[in-house]
This record gives C-alpha cells, structure tokens and sequence, in this order.
C-alpha cells in the first residue's frame, strides 16, 4: 500500500504557482455509501489533508456520526454538505452519510 504523499504545488513555465492545481496523491480511498447509513473513516498514518469527491451529495462529520439534516441546526452540530478539501490528523475519524447509495474517493496528503 502506498503512503500518502505531500502536496505538490504546479508551477508554469516561469517558475510561478498555478492556483489551485495541486499533483495527483499516491493515496486515494474508495468508500461505498449505503443510503441513509453511516460510513466511518479512520484518516491513515501520516495523512494531513484530504480532498473528497463523490458521486452524490453527501455529509460529512469530524469524530462523530454523520447526519442527513432535518430542518435548521443553529447549534454548531450539523454535518458538512459536500465537504471538498479539508486539513485532518492522523487517526481522526470522520462520518460520511448520503440520501443516496454513492461512491466517495478519498486523496490523502501529508
């Protein structure tokens, strides 16, 4: 199994950063999201920074179970619509949920 890798800045021609374009990790996760369930997922050793896609909406929740919202939440619980790049630990469990049955990819970057 490969380890995660650093993120990589692209640069142009003259040396200067290409904003938002990062390499490609060498650490990608596949989840399968039952509908209406939640998935559990442990960040790897070395793992600092994730970017989700998925081909559905789906929630996520930092160290607890993620939940499809009813309603308004104005106590700070409620879990993340489509969450994209996200820094992380080691170990830090994250929830992921959706309506839907759906696949989530996981890049992981140290």
């Amino acid at each position: 199994m490969a380890a995660p890798s650093g993120i990589k800045i692209v640069r142009d021609l003259d040396g200067f950063p290409l904003e938002g374009i990062i390499g490609i990790s060498s650490y990608v996760d596949r989840l399968e999201i039952v509908a209406n369930t939640n998935t559990a997922y442990t960040v790897p050793d070395n793992g600092n920074y994730v970017i989700l896609s998925a081909t559905a909406d789906f929630y996520m929740k930092s160290g607890g179970v993620a939940t499809v919202p009813a309603g308004s939440i104005t106590d700070g619980s409620s879990s993340i619509l489509n969450p994209t790049a996200r820094s992380v630990t080691p170990g830090q469990t994250l929830g992921f949920i959706s309506t839907t049955a759906c696949v989530i990819t996981i890049e992981v970057f140290t």
